[in-house]
């Protein structure tokens, strides 16, 4: 998406990301029908900006009301200024320009403040007066706050007060189609083949448009795009744990953080615990490699169908259970921050 696009461009195809989506869509239709807060958190390159900033776009064309957007690190570096050389009319200024008449009020990446206790507070203050006063305040962050032991209760249960959206990480298809929309919005048709290679080496939603970008300037030039040169552009793009992540090191960490051993884990027992962590193992293996099905079957001694079953299983149960959305979200940045 450009930073112009509307909502309706905005790509989702897993269920979490199309709520997510949905709701955003009734916020533009019928922002009183939603809470006063929604608090979008998914890992980084899961598309929260790019979400907000379709929202935003979509917002501002249909003149739905005063629009205040931020970076968390523009409104903390505005407001530290302010106080460091700033007069108290400055700041009162500032304050009334975000607060008054404000219909809507989007902070991108509130997780910025979580290790800032002053800065957090004025963002709390700020939210709280901007809900009881009927604006939306729209928030993205990359962690859920309820995972962060250091911050206060207290800021812990304003920011989970109202409706909590889970982003996703693009899975490969969604990351094809991506690229895909992407370049064929500019006028240019990739092969399949250089489809499949951005997708499978690149993560973030940001560094395939960003991929998309590079290739599309090649384009102009020679149409005939090979994969060689395609993977010399977007090299410095291409996330490393792609090739140093493998089944053994999720096998392990998963083993590690359920505290059983890798025996257990791809052996045949049939008790809760172990089912439980090989199923996630088997899962993380699929969302995070470019494996195989049948590939990780071999991995597990498992059977293809046994391999599907568990991904479809965890999948859905993802959906409704937020303890273990939690729990695989914070084995992901474990074994993604690993490599």
């Amino acid at each position: 998406m450009n930073n112009t696009d509307p909502l309706e461009k905005y790509i989702a195809i897993q269920k979490p990301n199309i709520l997510a989506k949905n709701v955003f869509l009734e916020l533009c239709r019928n922002p009183s029908a939603l809470p006063s807060l929604l608090l979008v958190v998914g890992p980084s390159g899961s598309g929260k900006s790019t979400l907000v900033n379709a929202a935003r776009n979509s917002l501002e064309k249909s003149k739905a009301g005063k629009i205040v957007f931020f970076q968390a690190e523009d409104f903390a570096n505005k407001y530290v200024s302010l106080f460091q050389s700033g007069t108290h009319t400055d700041i009162v200024r500032f304050k009334k320009s975000i607060r008054n008449d404000t219909t809507f009020f989007f902070l991108d990446g509130i997780d910025f403040f979580y290790n800032k206790n002053a800065l957090m507070a004025e963002v709390i203050k700020t939210t709280d007066f901007l809900c009881m006063n009927n604006a939306k305040v729209i928030l993205t962050s990359n962690v859920d706050p309820k995972s962060i032991s250091s911050l206060h209760p207290r800021y812990v249960s304003r920011l989970c007060g109202g409706l909590l959206l889970n982003l996703h990480s693009a899975d490969l298809m969604e990351r094809r189609l991506i690229f895909r929309k992407y370049c064929e919005e500019r006028g240019v048709l990739m092969a399949e083949e250089i489809e499949n290679y951005v997708a499978e080496q690149i993560l973030s939603v940001r560094s395939i448009q960003g991929a998309a970008n590079r290739l599309i300037a090649l384009c102009d030039s020679n149409t005939t795009l090979s994969i060689s040169e395609c993977s010399i552009l977007i090299r410095d793009l291409i996330v490393q744990h792609n090739t140093e992540l493998n089944i053994q090191k999720i096998i392990d960490t998963v083993s590690d953080f359920y505290d059983v051993s890798t025996t257990a884990l791809i052996g045949k027992s049939r008790d809760p615990d172990f089912v439980h962590a090989r199923q996630i193992a088997q899962y993380l293996s699929y969302k995070l490699l470019n494996s195989s099905v049948t590939e990780i079957a071999k991995a597990f001694q498992r059977d293809h169908s046994t391999i599907m079953y568990s991904i479809h299983k965890v999948e859905k149960e993802i959906l409704s259970n937020a303890p273990l959305y939690d729990r695989i979200d914070q084995l992901s940045r474990i074994l993604l921050s690993d490599t």
